[in-house]
């Protein structure tokens, strides 16, 4: 049993690479970009300042922009992908649908509760707007759930068989339904318990942002989650999460 856990805890930490691998060179070409429009690079390479390239600077900056933006919706996928192990063009697919769900679930609920902030004050609220739809701001985490649960249903329904008269609705199409039939409960929850797991992350990130023992706690916590593939998680969650600290 513990051999079986470890295998799908490697095998998640694995699919984590796929978004990763994207973010890593995009994030290295945003960062040229960006600073070859700054005004101490133009003074020290006076070359940058020609309109035309810095145009085609700022314009590939942006362009490299929409990977960040979309971030959950990459690991949505990635995560998906790489924790299916049949279907997995189809899990891929059922992770976008379930992550779309989750996202419009919690704006009806954050509407039905009277939580939905006003657009002035949605980021002290914990609040984002994503893919056009107000919600709860959970980024990465979101992401995983919808590419946890698209996997898991790919996996255990894509040879679904229904009725005659229901024979269409089998098969993957089946997956595509089940996912976003399942999203919505789990989306209902998310809200309810994801406050104390952000207070869980601000608590901690005192601890990773030390400047004395932050990085050694940082370096050994890497180093003895890599046997089990979960180093990517960690350094996921410093990055995109409340753990790493957040902007006052």
């Amino acid at each position: 049993m513990w051999d079986k856990f470890k295998d799908e805890i490697q095998v998640f930490g694995r699919s984590l690479l796929l978004p990763i691998g994207i973010m890593a060179p995009v994030g290295m070409l945003m960062g040229l970009m960006g600073a070859f429009t700054q005004s101490y690079m133009i003074n020290q390479l006076p070359f940058l300042g020609n309109e035309n390239l810095q145009l085609v600077l700022k314009s590939i900056q942006q362009v490299s922009g929409v990977i960040f933006t979309n971030i959950p919706v990459l690991f949505a996928m990635g995560v998906a992908y790489g924790m299916s192990k049949k279907e997995k063009g189809i899990a891929v697919f059922s992770s976008i649908i379930g992550y779309l769900t989750m996202l419009m679930v919690m704006n009806v609920y954050l509407s039905a509760t009277g939580n939905l902030a006003e657009p002035e004050v949605m980021g002290p609220a914990g609040q984002a707007t994503v893919l056009g739809i107000q919600t709860l701001n959970i980024d990465v985490a979101g992401g995983i759930i919808s590419g946890l649960l698209a996997a898991k249903v790919a996996d255990r329904f894509y040879k679904l068989q229904l009725p005659l008269a229901f024979a269409f609705f089998g098969g993957k199409k089946s997956v595509l339904i089940l996912t976003f039939l399942f999203m919505i409960p789990i989306a209902l929850v998310i809200p309810i318990v994801w406050s104390g797991f952000s207070a869980i992350l601000l608590a901690i990130s005192p601890l990773l942002m030390n400047r004395v023992f932050g990085p050694g706690l940082y370096w050994f916590l890497n180093r003895a989650l890599i046997p089990l593939g979960l180093h990517h998680v960690l350094a996921s969650m410093v990055r995109f999460t409340e753990a790493g600290g957040v902007r006052k």
